[in-house]
């Protein structure tokens, strides 16, 4: 899978915000039905699952940069 990178560091745009804004922009309608944080490979991801017109998507979002600080 393919993660989106949430860029920012200290004092950035809240990543959990961020990442909300991206999916009511990019897949509306999505309904938010559970949520996760991943680290692999030195990164770290937060997982976000969603409904969209009854189908499940997992949203990956590579908060690494936005967390470090």
């Amino acid at each position: 899978a393919t993660a989106l990178v949430l860029r920012g560091g200290a004092g950035a745009l809240d990543p959990t915000i961020a990442e909300y804004d991206w999916i009511q922009a990019n897949r509306p309608g999505a309904r938010v039905v559970g949520e996760g944080e991943l680290r692999q490979g030195g990164r770290i991801y937060d997982v976000v699952a969603i409904v969209r017109r009854g189908v499940p998507e997992h949203l990956y979002f590579d908060i690494t940069d936005a967390v470090a600080g």
